[in-house]
């Protein structure tokens, strides 16, 4: 997943959102930020589907736009083993 968050500061951007992840089911494999903008931010994750993801996104949309994630910029791909 990419998201833009509001501000530099990533951590605690991630942090909050982080708390409410794993009552979905989400499992975080790794986060980080891009060189090129530090706004910018990469997300590895473990979850059951995208209906999951929806789902979460969904019941938790004001948390997560109140930790500085832009909504409208999540881009989400899916990977299947």
């Amino acid at each position: 997943m990419t998201v833009s968050v509001g501000n530099t500061h990533l951590a605690h951007s991630w942090y909050s959102e982080e708390s409410i992840w794993p009552l979905s089911g989400i499992i975080e494999i790794f986060h980080g930020r891009t060189d090129e903008d530090p706004q910018v931010c990469m997300v590895l994750a473990q979850i059951s589907s995208k209906e999951a993801m929806e789902e979460f996104f969904e019941n938790a949309k004001d948390a997560v736009a109140a930790s500085g994630h832009i909504l409208e910029t999540t881009e989400i791909t899916m990977l299947n083993n």
